[in-house]
């Protein structure tokens, strides 16, 4: 590990030839005043994605490193490809169809740096898709505050209240280097602070996170949706069993996962309706009222459907 480097940021991509160069120049042009380096992780991209980091990275041969893969491994397996390859003491991700705006790796390490019980910061993003018929804020926490420190029990109550974009963990803090399934970010973030630490959340825009509609992010399409409650709601089962001491909180988010995905996909599946009636001993009113209105701050004002 090169002692010097404070902060690795993660780049995966899979054919995002349009997108890629703003991607990295939006990192490239980050003012900061430490040290960091770019790694990108391209998945096999049978388009020109390549070509065009490999342009870039001969510019920037002391701060980008390419990591790229021999065949297709899919985004899961790409995903820990790259972020193994970390050597900074923090580590940022970002998809290379998104863009870092002014001040972003400044903010987080700023935070990182002034309390060492923090182990990942995440911050508000905006939401938008090419055409420019979609865009959205996504929602202050607690906007009276500039950052929004949270507990272990509060991460386990909330869920994903942001971005995986705008994600930057401790990288000593990240248990987990291989996992079989898809995975939402949130599963690395609580693993992060359920033993000790805490997160915090900065209440200002650091990224434009895009939304097309038939794109890869989740919430551009209906298919894509359902696929993400699916996993978050396994995901919480996962560390409902895993953590104990977390339960009522965690029971807390599930109630609030399972009513969105009726509400979305208008259906319920057998195991989600097990899990809540098994498990009622632990719902606690104030708790589920409290994820309700978190979830509701910092969600995008306007749905991209």
């Amino acid at each position: 590990m090169d002692q010097d480097i404070t902060l690795s940021v993660v780049l995966s991509c899979y054919k995002q030839e349009d997108y890629i160069e703003q991607c990295l120049y939006s990192i490239l042009q980050q003012k900061v005043n430490f040290k960091f380096e770019i790694i990108v992780g391209d998945d096999c991209s049978p388009d020109n994605t390549r070509v065009l980091i490999q342009k870039i990275a001969s510019q920037h041969p002391d701060m980008i490193r390419l990591h790229f893969n021999e065949r297709n491994l899919g985004a899961a397996k790409n995903y820990f490809s790259v972020h193994n390859q970390a050597t900074g003491k923090y580590v940022a991700h970002i998809d290379g169809d998104d863009v870092m705006l002014p001040g972003k790796l400044q903010a987080q390490v700023d935070v990182m740096e002034n309390n060492p019980a923090c182990n990942i910061v995440f911050h508000r993003s905006r939401y938008f898709s090419d055409d420019g018929t979609y865009s959205s804020d996504t929602g202050s926490l607690f906007p009276d505050t500039e950052v929004v420190f949270i507990s272990a029990g509060e991460l386990a109550r909330w869920g994903t209240i942001a971005a995986h974009g705008s994600y930057m963990y401790r990288r000593s803090s990240r248990l987990t280097r291989e996992y079989r399934y898809d995975f939402m970010e949130w599963f690395f973030a609580f693993e992060s602070v359920a033993g000790q630490g805490v997160a915090a959340y900065i209440n200002k825009i650091y990224l434009d996170y895009r939304c097309n509609p038939g794109g890869n992010a989740y919430l551009a399409t209906r298919a894509g949706r359902e696929k993400a409650y699916m996993i978050i709601i396994r995901h919480v089962i996962h560390y409902f069993e895993k953590y104990p001491q977390y339960r009522s909180d965690l029971y807390a988010q599930q109630l609030v996962n399972v009513a969105m995905y009726v509400r979305n996909i208008h259906r319920i599946r057998c195991f989600m309706v097990l899990f809540l009636l098994k498990n009622c001993l632990y719902f606690r009113p104030a708790k589920f009222l409290e994820t309700v209105k978190v979830r509701s701050m910092v969600a995008p004002k306007i749905k991209i459907r």
